[in-house]
């Protein structure tokens, strides 16, 4: 009987995990979702960007005239 009885515990407390598993799986991906959407929706609205592109961020160097400096340069 104590089997028995141990192997109905360890059936529900798998079953438990499980739907554990699914529902904090669900209820984070809603969540995640929703305020990347929110986020999103906002930035869109007020013309935010939180990523700027900077043009020409590069800057100028002085190129070397002469190939031969280029060899060997340590």
């Amino acid at each position: 009987m104590k089997f028995f009885l141990k192997r109905i515990k360890e059936g529900m407390l798998f079953f438990a995990e499980l739907i554990a598993t699914f529902v904090n799986t669900v209820l984070l991906a809603f969540a995640y979702f929703t305020v990347l959407a929110l986020t999103s929706i906002f930035a869109k609205i007020f013309r935010k960007r939180f990523l700027p592109m900077k043009v020409g961020s590069w800057s100028k160097v002085e190129q070397k005239e002469e190939i031969d400096d280029y060899f060997k340069q340590f």
